[in-house]
């Protein structure tokens, strides 16, 4: 299973909240025997590939040929809208993904990919419906319970995300960013104390995930324990030092502590990484310090 291609962020209660990731499983072309047509095997080779351009371009061979069987096809598709969504062309995606279904409309990963298109153009209930029918054709389908979790989290249904993340981490208990989202739900809901637990076990999974750390050091703040917050913030910011998101989170627990300088340093570490940055701005005018 993939993370994010795309992703978005919000705020919550003040502090800059940690990205939402998405999960995103991809799609393989069976690489068969190649015809002796048009395409060579390195077409297949390269729309199965990881190159987004290389992949559009090598899928768009095998499409146009027009001499391959409805499962090859399809998967061209699929395959292609992958490659599209890495490039954010999320209309393409689309429309790549839906001839997929047309061409095999009982395969529910490509609902999944096309529900993961919908979420990136912020079209929750579009991807909402898409995940419900890969998840009606594959009620195990650990991914698409994942995303669709997600695309909730991402409507504030936050009970709904809950119950399709936990699922997810049943079927997947190895997916970290099901941990991290599920925190993400709980912790904005004001279950501190269960997002902590839940990006705890997502650090254990991944040590060096910064926004997990980040996300950590946000619940902590919000239930008072500024010091701990401190260290988990350190501890992202050791890991992704251009994250200006983390310095603010760093800079208002240390307000909270009662450490003025600390806190301009890591408002103005922000505005340094992100001069537009508004949030640093407001902290910083609230403190009586010039920018």
């Amino acid at each position: 299973m993939g993370k994010a291609i795309w992703s978005s962020q919000g705020k919550s209660g003040g502090f800059q909240d940690v990205t939402i990731r998405i999960a995103a499983l991809g799609v393989v072309l069976t690489l068969v025997t190649a015809p002796a047509w048009a395409q060579t095997p390195h077409d297949y080779e390269t729309c199965a590939g990881t190159d987004p351009d290389a992949a559009i371009a090598s899928c768009t061979v095998v499409i146009q040929s027009g001499q391959q069987e409805s499962a090859l096809l399809a998967g061209a598709y699929e395959n292609r809208a992958i490659a599209y969504g890495r490039r954010r062309l999320f209309d393409k995606a689309i429309a790549d993904h839906t001839q997929a279904i047309a061409l095999e409309p009982d395969n529910p990963k490509a609902y999944n990919g096309r529900g993961i298109a919908y979420s990136g153009e912020a079209a929750y209930d579009l991807a909402i419906a898409d995940f419900t029918k890969a998840l009606t054709l594959d009620p195990a389908f650990a991914e698409a319970r994942h995303n669709r979790g997600t695309a909730y989290l991402h409507k504030a249904a936050y009970d709904e995300a809950i119950a399709d993340l936990t699922r997810a981490i049943e079927l997947l208990p190895e997916d970290e960013a099901a941990y991290v989202n599920r925190g993400i739900a709980y912790r904005r809901k004001g279950l501190y104390d269960k997002a902590i637990a839940d990006y705890t076990r997502a650090i254990a999974l991944q040590p060096a995930d910064a926004r997990a750390f980040n996300d950590r050091g946000l619940a902590y703040s919000l239930k008072g324990a500024y010091a701990q917050a401190v260290a988990d913030l350190d501890e992202a910011l050791s890991i992704r030092p251009d994250d200006a998101d983390a310095y603010v989170n760093r800079g208002d627990a240390q307000e909270k502590l009662g450490r003025r300088d600390q806190a301009l340093a890591d408002y103005r570490a922000a505005l340094k990484l992100n001069p537009r940055m508004k949030e640093a701005k407001d902290r910083l005018a609230g403190l009586g310090a010039a920018l």
